[in-house]
């Protein structure tokens, strides 16, 4: 069996009480038949979160992207959509949004496996220019409350993933979907600050940026990231029914343009 078909059973078949403690849920049917009307994932359960951007077809991409989420996993919390500059180019806007997913599949499968397998689906080439334009970027950036480090084998190479990933509290268009769907999570344990609260001080160093009066250092932002940098939400891709989810997939399908 696949790991996709296994991936897509699970979500069919299996609610709550995953290996990892996850509770409540629903099927991956479900799932596709309607959207849950929440926005923020449940804190009493251990995140395992995506982000998604694009800033090709943007809109159309992202809700695509969230569909074909639902094939392999039971989709749990859908953020709001931000829109940022595009960094270290020229490029379009990227949109970016998070999921929260439920899984019993492993960072690897779900990095390697699932999400590369999608963002072929939905058109994305890569190239050694790593600020290209893209139809569509997902990465698993959370997979529970402890750190984790480990290796990938992927296409003869050992790829080394540190999760929750490191750029999460400096790079805003990570920090700024991910606060809005899990604004509790702490990323380094019990006794540092959540992401609501390094989102409202990194919010406070953009705006200051803007008026010259910080360069955002004292975030250990990446260059380019802060400064000058336009944050704010332009949608909700999580408070769809069915429906509206189909009616918002049509529209955009008719109205995004690369």
């Amino acid at each position: 069996m696949s790991m996709r078909r296994a991936a897509r059973g699970e979500a069919r078949g299996q609610a709550g009480g995953h290996a990892r403690g996850q509770s409540g849920g629903q099927s991956g049917g479900e799932a596709r038949g309607r959207r849950r009307a929440i926005v923020s994932a449940d804190p009493t359960v251990d995140p395992i979160l995506i982000l998604l951007g694009s800033n090709i077809a943007p809109r159309r991409n992202l809700v695509d992207a969230v569909d074909r989420l639902s094939e392999w996993f039971e989709v749990r919390a859908v953020s709001r959509i931000f829109a940022t500059k595009a960094v270290g180019s020229d490029g379009p806007d990227f949109l970016n949004a998070a999921v929260q997913i439920g899984t019993t599949l492993s960072p690897c499968a779900i990095q390697f496996d699932a999400l590369r397998t999608i963002e072929a689906q939905l058109g994305r080439l890569r190239s050694a220019d790593p600020n290209a334009p893209r139809t569509i970027d997902l990465d698993l950036v959370v997979y529970g409350r402890a750190p984790i480090e480990i290796t990938c084998p992927f296409e003869g190479i050992d790829r080394r993933i540190t999760l929750p990933d490191p750029d999460v509290s400096r790079v805003p268009h990570m920090l700024f979907p991910l606060a809005d769907i899990a604004p509790g999570f702490r990323l380094g344990g019990a006794d540092s600050e959540t992401l609501a609260g390094i989102a409202a001080a990194m919010k406070g160093a953009i705006e200051g940026a803007m008026e010259g009066e910080t360069d955002g250092a004292t975030y250990g932002a990446k260059e380019g990231a802060v400064k000058g940098a336009e944050i704010k939400p332009v949608g909700d891709l999580s408070r769809v029914g069915a429906e509206e989810w189909a009616t918002a997939r049509r529209s955009a399908a008719r109205t995004s343009k690369p």
